[in-house]
């Protein structure tokens, strides 16, 4: 659809059917200045361990009206917890945007009265992206001066690091090396072995 529409292919790939092994996006061009991601996964490709089961995003979904449109969306921990993760995990704060904190800002200031904090918690804990949330909640609070309840941030200090090692990993600029060496980090078996291949033999 989006090809009939004159959008093109912006990035090509390494090999070709690699995207659907190891990614999770692809990236259509029209013109100079509107950029398309379709995207049929979050943060990661199947494969990729920081990347949750397709089928948890679908049972975290909510039905929106806008006008007479039905949308469907994240529930708002689950949005929450996505975009932490798409921030410390898929990007790093290296190359955090101000923007991406003002988005989990804006949740939790629509809800603040009624915010879900034990379901955050229970959902950040069953995907294991509890630093990603932690460090994204301590930075919104920096920032914007809201309120973590303490209660919230006691419960949260207890968990094992979880994806320490790869949020504190992508807090600083990767080198091209460190960048690949952590995709191949991210990937188990022979979904290695393809991406491996793949930079050394494009």
């Amino acid at each position: 659809l989006a090809e009939s529409l004159a959008f093109q292919h912006d990035t090509q790939e390494l090999r070709s059917g690699l995207n659907r092994v190891v990614g999770h996006h692809v990236n259509l061009k029209k013109g100079e200045n509107i950029l398309l991601e379709l995207h049929w996964s979050l943060i990661g490709g199947d494969y990729d361990r920081n990347s949750p089961p397709i089928e948890w995003a679908w049972q975290q979904t909510k039905q929106f009206q806008i006008n007479e449109l039905v949308v469907q969306s994240l529930n708002h921990p689950a949005h929450l917890l996505y975009l932490s993760a798409h921030l410390a995990l898929q990007h790093g704060f290296a190359e955090a945007r101000l923007i991406w904190f003002y988005d989990v800002y804006t949740i939790l200031q629509s809800q603040e009265h009624e915010f879900d904090w034990s379901r955050l918690l229970a959902q950040g804990r069953e995907l294991g992206w509890i630093t990603s949330l932690v460090e994204t909640l301590l930075s919104v609070a920096a920032y914007f001066e809201y309120p973590i309840p303490q209660d919230f941030i006691n419960e949260i200090e207890k968990d094992p690091p979880g994806d320490a090692n790869d949020v504190h990993r992508k807090a600083n600029e990767l080198t091209r090396t460190e960048y690949v060496s952590t995709r191949l980090g991210s990937l188990h078996g022979m979904n290695k072995v393809k991406l491996a291949l793949a930079y050394l033999f494009p």
